[in-house]
């Protein structure tokens, strides 16, 4: 089992790089594992998840010129765990409107995804 002096030592030992984040428009250290690039799969902008499987890309990039010597299309850690976090709720959103839709018919789907959709918003407010 591991201190959290041996956690401490592993996560300030793990090589730190610069470099542009799409998403939030600036230039970023995070650990060299942690960049993600946004790729095209299929004509739909992806990113490789924490686990290495693409999901689509979420997040709305901030359209700010990259400084010439830095690469393009790259996430930082945060905002790939942002845009997991997004997935997970348009997965969960998706499955239940699905299931009340078949459950109630497309009036009583519409309000509660409303109900939903205002508490997510909520929720990622305190992100």
């Amino acid at each position: 089992m591991s201190s959290s002096h041996d956690l401490a030592t592993i996560h300030t030992s793990t090589p730190r790089t610069t470099k542009w984040c799409v998403v939030e428009g600036i230039l970023k250290q995070d650990s060299e594992m942690a960049w993600r690039r946004v790729r095209l799969k299929g004509g739909c902008p992806v990113v490789p998840n924490r686990f290495g499987r693409y999901i689509k890309f979420n997040l709305t990039p901030s359209y700010m010129q990259v400084p010439s010597e830095y690469q393009d299309n790259f996430i930082c850690g945060a905002c790939v765990r942002r845009n997991e976090h997004v997935q997970k709720t348009n997965n969960i959103e998706t499955s239940i409107g699905t299931n009340l839709q078949n459950l109630y018919g497309q009036g009583a789907c519409f309000l509660f995804v409303i109900k939903l959709l205002s508490c997510i918003i909520e929720d990622l407010k305190g992100i």
